[in-house]
């Protein structure tokens, strides 16, 4: 794909983003009259947003904060069979840093 196409597929992207989910196909009707690929490429867009939207949208360190936060044998006070104990500082979308602990037995 050129660089031109790949602009023209982005921006018409974006567009449809904007409209409400119903409201996409005609805006995809009009600006893809004569040009299916365009449509195909615009469309394939969308539905890969629509899946995977929410978890693209998470901030990375805060995403995996909240997984080792979930994380029941990373619980503050756990005693596992893992004797070390391993602190893991993760700073957030805000700049603030989560701690995480892991106890192991005596």
């Amino acid at each position: 794909m050129t660089p031109e196409r790949w602009k023209q597929v982005n921006e018409l992207f974006h567009a449809a983003l904007t409209r409400a989910p119903a409201e996409r196909p005609s805006l995809l009707d009009q600006a893809c009259i004569g040009d299916p690929e365009l449509r195909y490429e615009v469309e394939s867009l969308i539905k890969s947003y629509v899946e995977t939207g929410s978890f693209i949208d998470v901030h990375a360190f805060d995403a995996g904060a909240q997984l080792l936060a979930k994380r029941s044998d990373l619980a503050p006070g756990h005693v596992g069979p893992n004797r070390n104990r391993s602190i893991w500082k993760m700073p957030s979308q805000g700049g603030d840093a989560m701690q995480v602990t892991r106890q192991g037995g005596s």
